[in-house]
């Protein structure tokens, strides 16, 4: 019932002229979960997809075991991307949670549904015992 009274809300608005499409896009929430890095550590799992988003010099320095790097700057998947089933469960890491965040929307707006990104830095999820290969 809820969601029925927003949605007429939303539609009156938008007939109405006072609120357009696009800025009802903008703010809606966030389609990815915010995980703390130890639950981050414990809820990735080897199975999973792991991204990394950081600048591939840092990558090249050391990345979690299994991890591909992905260029936000390119605003495009990979290859390696486009063959995944949307329902797996993909991991996003980063240095600043903002370069993760971008890398989550880029991901859900290719309609993968299960986005899980780190809330703080890649060096906390080493500090913890996840596997670095340098």
């Amino acid at each position: 019932m809820r969601k029925q009274v927003i949605a007429a809300t939303l539609a009156l608005l938008i007939s109405a002229g006072n609120v357009s499409a696009q800025e009802i896009e903008k703010n809606d929430t966030p389609k990815y979960t915010v995980f703390s890095a130890a639950v981050f550590k414990d809820k990735c799992k080897s199975t999973n997809l792991l991204i990394d988003v950081r600048e591939p010099s840092l990558f090249a320095k050391g990345h979690l075991k299994g991890a591909i790097n992905l260029i936000i700057a390119n605003a495009s998947l990979p290859g390696v991307l486009k063959n995944r089933k949307r329902e797996d469960n993909v991991y996003v890491y980063a240095e600043a949670i903002t370069a993760a965040a971008q890398a989550a929307d880029l991901l859900t707006n290719a309609g993968f549904l299960n986005v899980y990104i780190l809330e703080g830095k890649y060096s906390e999820l080493v500090k913890l015992g996840m596997l670095e290969v340098k």
